[in-house]
């Protein structure tokens, strides 16, 4: 026979567990269909757009602060006149969440990366990323995060392709 005093105990941890366990997956589910939107929205729209190739001489690759076969792009705040390209960038909110507060919503965001060339204006390039951040269970960890693929390794990826062509110039001595 099953002691009464055991069994009210014994039902209250489970319950609470169970709730717990319905509080996680509540936030694990909520992650996990943004990062589903995220990596759509990466398929259809991200990545890199290459308008135009770009050839250096070795007089321009020293111009734009050439280093190592490839020249480092800034953003137009920071580049100087003399470099002949620059980037802007834009960034909107798909979902404007609060992912620093527990339990808050994710952010989740489109970024836009466009490569100008100085003389004309031209666009020469333009990445694409999206990201999510944040939605996670309330924790005193740092939040989640989720993109197609880090940024970091998405731009250098970004700078490569825009250089591949020069590298191979300023490795011949031309």
């Amino acid at each position: 026979m099953i002691n009464k005093r055991s069994f009210i105990p014994i039902t209250l941890i489970i319950l609470v567990v169970m709730a717990l366990v319905l509080h996680i997956a509540h936030y694990k589910l909520k992650k996990s269909r943004w990062d589903t939107i995220v990596t759509d929205l990466c398929l259809k729209e991200g990545g890199v757009k290459i308008f135009e190739y770009v050839v250096l001489s070795q007089e321009e690759y020293d111009r734009n602060d050439g280093y190592g076969n490839f020249i480092k792009i800034k953003d137009k705040s920071s580049s100087k006149l003399s470099h002949d390209y620059f980037y802007e960038s834009k960034t909107t909110f798909i979902q404007k969440g609060s992912p620093d507060s527990a339990g808050g919503e994710p952010e989740v965001r489109k970024s836009i990366y466009t490569t100008f060339r100085r003389n004309d204006m031209k666009i020469m390039q333009t990445l694409i990323y999206f990201g999510r951040r944040g939605g996670d269970a309330p924790s005193f960890a740092h939040p989640s995060s989720f993109s197609c693929t880090r940024i970091d390794e998405l731009k250098p990826q970004y700078n490569k392709k825009f250089y591949s062509l020069a590298q191979g110039i300023v490795k011949n001595g031309k």
